[in-house]
């Protein structure tokens, strides 16, 4: 923008203002989102964790999927993976945390972190910022007798969704086979799922639309 169009944007009406500032927040709405969940406990074969994190790139064209898994259990080594998916994957899990309204819950009444281990959930999203803790949720009997079962029946429903969410993703992006095609740049791996799009940008390009039922190599 050159200093007359600056200029000109000084003489908008009132309610063009309020269409642009309307547009340039949901710009930044758009660009601003994180999400990341933790589960662990410190036990018999010390500190055991399960930890993913979601973050949309500043361009908010993609967005980086962090995994970690640490179990010691016959001494097994930390798993760790790292990938890359479409701004479609990220807008379903903004999906569920809009749908799910947990951005209003607070943790204020809620059981802490115990022996049993502890819960610790993140989310940045649209200029809004929550972290809720409590301990670990065996069923729904424990949400029932806490102290504020709504909000915490909200919490626990939200995280099995995004967990089973995160795990499928996690399995299709590390199990599929890629297969050569002519042009090796251009690989494209179709595969029919829910209402998600995943593209994974190494070391080809993963969509991922609609139904679990066919398995498509595009050349």
């Amino acid at each position: 923008m050159d200093i007359e169009d600056t200029e000109k944007t000084g003489d908008l009406l009132p309610d063009e203002k309020e269409q642009l500032e309307g547009h340039s927040a949901s710009l930044s709405q758009e660009s601003d989102f994180f999400l990341k969940y933790y589960s662990g406990h410190q036990g018999q074969f010390g500190h055991e964790f399960l930890e993913f994190e979601v973050r949309l790139a500043p361009d908010g064209k993609s967005a980086s999927v962090s995994y970690t898994n640490n179990t010691n259990y016959r001494r097994e080594a930390i798993i760790r993976k790292q990938f890359a998916v479409s701004r479609t994957v990220a807008k379903e899990l903004q999906r569920f945390v809009e749908e799910a309204e947990i951005m209003r819950e607070t943790d204020k009444n809620w059981p802490t972190k115990n022996r049993e281990g502890a819960q610790e959930l993140t989310i940045s999203m649209g200029g809004a910022h929550v972290r809720l803790a409590t301990c670990k949720i065996g069923s729904l009997a424990d949400v029932k007798n806490s102290a504020d079962p709504d909000g915490l029946r909200a919490f626990y429903y939200f995280v099995q969704d995004v967990k089973a969410f995160m795990f499928s993703l996690i399995s299709l992006h590390f199990k599929v086979r890629f297969q050569k095609s002519n042009n090796m740049h251009n690989n494209l791996l179709t595969y029919a799922s829910d209402q998600t799009i995943l593209r994974s940008v190494w070391p080809s390009s993963l969509t991922l639309s609609n139904s679990y039922k066919a398995l498509v190599i595009t050349k």
